[in-house]
């Protein structure tokens, strides 16, 4: 995945059991740490309609950083205890 951006490092946020998350307006993609995540889960929902779009679940994804590209218009749930990065594109002032 390119963004032919710069990007900032991510912003790591630690979400509890029912925790709803909302990303900030800048955030390109999010990073989901599954690494010690025990029985979580996280569905991704639309915004507007409140369907889910999407399930990143432990069984699939132990021991691994899952990356989001971020779409706006969608919120997340945690199922379980989260550990969410957020990845900005940021300004990198060239000439």
């Amino acid at each position: 995945m390119q963004l032919q951006k710069a990007c900032s490092e991510p912003a790591w946020k630690n979400l509890q059991d029912l925790d709803v998350f909302v990303p900030r307006s800048d955030t390109e993609f999010l990073l989901v740490d599954m690494h010690e995540s025990e029985d979580s889960a996280i569905y991704l929902y639309n915004t507007s309609s409140q369907q889910d779009v999407d399930i990143i679940g432990t069984v699939e994804n132990k021991g691994h950083t899952i990356i989001i590209r971020w779409e706006a218009g969608h919120f997340l749930k945690c199922f379980g205890p989260c550990r969410i990065g957020e990845v900005s594109a940021i300004d990198t002032g060239s000439t």
